[in-house]
């Protein structure tokens, strides 16, 4: 490391400074080959909202052996070099046109070599879940999955690409109003790449052309739905949940949905109640899940069941 305080490019940070800076985006680590007081590497931070991106070059080898951070996705770029990943028994190497991606409760080690410049994406989960909610018809029955490795090459360009535009051009923009408006659509851009693109769990859900169409109060009072879909839910609380009163809130819902307010509701529960369906074991009890969901009338839910998708709940579990 004897030339290292030579390079301008690098920044010389204390080692418990760059420590914790560290930690913040893996959880608990280990600096390697770093000197008794200092630790070199450049980042180029930038926080959004409710997400913040981060690209830095290492001088000096990390190691991350208790990636602790269950209430995070953390997204990964190399940009140079290779990040070697341990998964179980198995070991990937992780190169340029690649990335990684870190899920809530994921507990991978990786090792990041002397050298690399990686691009991080590190997003709160409670967020891009609710953000997954705007965009899909109902709420998922299944958590937000992202494989940890294996992604197309072209994938990983055109989401790379996009974050070292935002970067770019947040330098270029001086007035803080207009970069605001910068950065607020660049996130929810970044946001539906990431959903959009990435195979995951949600995949097979996304309806983006729907909800994205909605005006604002039908999106409000069809997140209030989606929060209490099991809790009974009245007209007059999706009326205070958006703000509205019965006459707009019954009209705005007629005019994007084609359905009252709370047929809408029993569309959103009888989906949900599909997607459970499919995903339950043998042994479990359909007028069980019903009621869990808020449709408390099992005479009738046969019959609204039958008239939206065609079959018997019976026949889908089959």
């Amino acid at each position: 490391m004897k030339d290292k305080k030579n390079e301008e490019f690098f920044e010389t940070e204390d080692l418990f400074q760059a420590s914790q800076k560290i930690r913040s985006y893996f959880g608990y680590h280990r600096l390697v080959n770093s000197d008794q007081t200092n630790f070199y590497f450049k980042e180029n931070t930038l926080h959004l909202a409710n997400l913040s991106l981060f690209e830095y070059t290492l001088m000096g080898e990390l190691s991350v052996e208790h990636y602790s951070l269950g209430d995070a996705y953390i997204f990964h770029f190399p940009l140079k070099g290779r990040v070697l990943v341990k998964s179980g028994l198995e070991v990937k190497q992780v190169s340029p046109g690649q990335m990684f991606i870190l899920s809530p409760n994921d507990a991978p080690h990786f090792s990041i070599p002397e050298g690399v410049k990686v691009l991080i994406i590190h997003i709160e989960a409670k967020y891009l879940v609710n953000f997954a909610r705007e965009v899909l018809l109902h709420q998922p029955a299944i958590d937000l999955v992202f494989p940890l490795t294996g992604h197309p090459e072209e994938v990983v360009v055109s989401i790379c690409d996009s974050i070292l535009s935002i970067l770019a051009n947040n330098k270029l923009i001086t007035k803080q109003s207009v970069k605001e408006i910068h950065l607020k659509q660049a996130q929810s851009y970044l946001l539906t790449l990431l959903l959009t693109l990435i195979d995951n769990s949600f995949t097979s859900l996304l309806h983006l052309s729907h909800s994205k169409s909605l005006p604002l109060v039908v999106r409000e009072a069809r997140r209030f739905m989606l929060e209490n879909i099991g809790e009974v839910i009245t007209l007059d609380n999706l009326c205070q949940a958006s703000n509205a009163s019965k006459r707009i809130l019954i009209y705005q819902f007629k005019k994007s949905t084609g359905d009252t307010p709370m047929v809408y509701l029993l569309g959103l529960r009888l989906e949900r109640l599909r997607e459970e369906i499919k995903q339950s074991q043998a042994n479990q009890n359909i007028l069980v899940m019903a009621i869990k969901l808020g449709l408390n009338h099992p005479g009738r839910l046969a019959k609204y069941y039958r008239e939206r998708f065609g079959e018997l709940p019976s026949q889908t579990k089959r």
